[in-house]
């Protein structure tokens, strides 16, 4: 957060960020602090002569301005950063000896940085998408970075196939428009990919703003204890009060009320300024390395999901008795299913993978809650500590 800069009512009632006055200077300078007498007009042969190549202001503001663009990022390009302490709570030294995690209440100075994922710098913050939730750490050992997003699982396994899958996301480079069949297309191939679409296409696809974002760290990492005792982890950040999301009405009305669509940011700003800290938990999820090696070479993901219906009203459809039928045909050949997730009429939609093809997708509308398709289920639950 700059100090140079701090929010102001506007007439319509919204902070805007407004210049400080507490480092004004008594004139302005070039870059090598020369003064300037003038900086709103060029230097002139007499009053209607041409411009002088010799006029070092003017050279000087028109080549930085043609070589202030930063290369924006090819995903993550839409964010903004946060600074603060990550403060330690709770003993972990029996599964880490990292120095800024070795005693109960000591601080580490971190950065955090915030993000969508597919859509370029100056796209609304509303849109549905993965969010980006990074942390930089400055210890004392040297910086630690985090890597995560908003959704615990991710859309591919192998990083072979990443630039494939930003490609299918990303606008047809014949038109320039995102269309949502290159994006089926992909994903048709990867049946992988239904656990996160169960996310993205549910309330986590549009959080409410910076401060109530989740964050994972999606992909698994080594911690050693200093014994050398290695474990298998996975990072999850809860935001204070717990996680909130728009709905697409409350979409329509951010991007209304807000003209650069930047209510995420706008917010997260408003809140430091106002001493209203946000604030995150740590928690870590172990798994130990002698676990895995007794999983079997395979594993099964199969559910089928039911919810109580919300009206009294509701009575069985056809997809309900589809879902019943694909189960008890999973059940007969369990090895050959991937995954199986099912919505009937009081749920809302129905996907289905057999033989590693997607074999079945019908969609209702995603704005309902819903348990989650399951990708990692073990059969030694009780190995899996959750801290």
């Amino acid at each position: 957060m700059g100090a140079g800069a701090q929010l102001k009512e506007t007439v319509t009632g919204r902070p805007t960020l407004a210049p400080s006055e507490d480092f004004n200077t008594a004139t302005l300078t070039t870059n090598t602090g020369a003064p300037i007498d003038d900086v709103e007009h060029s230097m002139t042969i007499g009053p209607r002569g041409p411009v002088v190549l010799e006029d070092v202001p003017l050279v000087e503001k028109l080549g930085q301005l043609d070589r202030e663009k930063i290369p924006e990022r090819v995903v993550h390009a839409r964010g903004m950063v946060a600074k603060g302490y990550f403060k330690v709570t709770h003993d972990v030294s029996d599964i880490c000896k990292a120095d800024f995690l070795s005693s109960v209440g000591k601080k580490t100075p971190v950065a955090a940085r915030f993000s969508t994922v597919v859509h370029p710098a100056g796209s609304p913050e509303s849109l549905r998408d993965v969010r980006g939730f990074s942390v930089k750490m400055y210890t004392q050992e040297g910086n630690w970075d985090f890597v995560g997003n908003s959704i615990p699982v991710f859309f591919i396994r192998d990083g072979m196939q990443f630039p494939d899958l930003v490609h299918c996301l990303r606008p047809n480079p014949k038109n320039n428009i995102q269309e949502s069949w290159r994006i089926l297309d992909f994903l048709s191939f990867h049946p992988e990919s239904v656990n996160i679409l169960t996310y993205l296409l549910d309330n986590p696809g549009v959080f409410a703003n910076w401060r109530s974002m989740e964050g994972h760290s999606v992909n698994t990492y080594t911690m050693i204890n200093s014994e050398g005792k290695e474990v298998y982890v996975k990072f999850i950040w809860t935001p204070q009060g717990g996680p909130k999301y728009l709905s697409d009405e409350e979409v329509t009305q951010v991007g209304d009320l807000n003209w650069r669509q930047s209510h995420a940011t706008h917010d997260l700003y408003s809140a430091i300024e106002r001493k209203e800290y946000p604030e995150w938990e740590l928690s870590v999820q172990v798994l130990s390395i002698t676990s895995v090696t007794l999983l079997p070479v395979y594993v099964l993901f199969l559910f089928v999901l039911y919810i109580v219906p919300t009206s009294e009203q509701h009575s069985r459809c056809d997809l309900c008795s589809l879902c019943e039928q694909e189960l008890k045909s999973a059940q007969l050949s369990a090895s050959s299913w991937t995954a199986t997730a099912s919505y009937c009429s009081c749920l809302l939609s129905i996907i289905i993978c057999y033989d590693s093809k997607l074999v079945y997708l019908k969609q209702y509308s995603p704005m309902v809650s819903i348990f989650r398709l399951v990708t990692h289920l073990y059969p030694l639950m009780p190995e899996l500590i959750l801290r």
